[in-house]
């Protein structure tokens, strides 16, 4: 159990005034000091910044709803220093699957006196047993690094089903958390959810055909945030050439290193060879890992420097 005149909350991620009013009614009947940090506020937090700020909060309440960027890298950082984490949202579909361990909570802005009263439960909660709030995470930090988002046309279903056996292996072993649009149920909000999952990618893998260039879908809701994301965060971008197309005579992918050689796409070779560019692709999903490992080493200094002051 800890003081409450100890625990201070930080809520980041609120969207369109709702859920800052929501944790700030819960916190103040719960007793609980309040802090929010807004999406404009985060933009311009650096990592030394987001570490001061996670130094003195007993417990972050995160909105994922919009999927930020910002948000997603504050979490991680969370998991890293072992802060208290309880994951907010619109709609539970929204909330990524590495975060399961982690209280959940689905607000409804129709309800918001139901809204505060059970947001209010948890924290209460918190108060009283705040190790349910740090979840079981056997390597701090690495599952928010290692999303992959694939794009492809529903014409090339067949090579989508023979890459995702050669990842399966990652999947299992959990170093990463793959997501393709057959993973939508029934009711989905599709469109946020696709928004949400290309937010959260490090790598996205284009499974590149001329169906793939002709898709209206494709090219104006998945590659424009896709190419965004590698110009502005660093996401790596595989594109894996399956049939003769335009590839690289487009001038959005003029920047990218393809895994194959557009002269000879998956369709022409053997099977054998088509075997081992699925691994190719596999391996490089790995050396992906390796670097956002790197990330968390870098990480993990910052810290260290960061106590080293504070004891001095």
């Amino acid at each position: 159990m800890i003081s409450k005149d100890k625990a201070i909350i930080t809520a980041i991620g609120a969207i369109s005034g709702f859920p800052e009013t929501l944790v700030s009614a819960a916190a103040s009947q719960a007793r609980i000091a309040f802090n929010q940090i807004s999406n404009q506020q985060l933009r311009s937090f650096d990592q030394g910044q987001i570490i001061k700020l996670l130094q003195t909060t007993a417990l972050l309440v995160a909105d994922v709803s919009t999927g930020n960027p910002g948000v997603t890298e504050v979490i991680r950082v969370a998991i890293s220093m072992n802060v208290p984490l309880m994951i907010i949202s619109k709609n539970s579909a929204i909330i990524p699957s590495d975060l399961s361990n982690y209280p959940k909570y689905t607000y409804d802005p129709s309800s918001p006196a139901e809204s505060v009263n059970r947001l209010k439960s948890m924290l209460v909660q918190f108060v009283e047993l705040p190790s349910n709030f740090r979840g079981n995470v056997a390597s701090p930090g690495s599952p928010l690094a290692k999303k992959v988002f694939i794009s492809y046309s529903k014409s090339d279903t067949e090579f989508l089903q023979r890459l995702q056996i050669h990842l399966k292996p990652l999947e299992r072993i959990g170093l990463i958390d793959v997501w393709v649009d057959t993973y939508l149920r029934a009711g989905d909000q599709w469109e946020s959810e696709i928004k949400v999952a290309i937010a959260n990618a490090s790598a996205a893998i284009l499974l590149i055909s001329a169906d793939f260039l002709a898709s209206d879908f494709i090219t104006q809701n998945e590659l424009p945030p896709i190419l965004q994301n590698a110009a502005d965060k660093g996401v790596r971008i595989l594109p894996l050439i399956l049939k003769p197309c335009r590839f690289s005579r487009d001038e959005n992918f003029q920047k990218f290193q393809a895994i194959n050689d557009p002269l000879t796409p998956l369709i022409t070779m053997d099977l054998g060879s088509q075997e081992r560019l699925y691994d190719q692709v596999a391996q490089e999903v790995e050396l992906i890992l390796d670097s956002g490992s790197n990330r968390d080493r870098e990480l993990d200094d910052i810290l260290a420097q960061e106590n080293n002051r504070a004891s001095l």
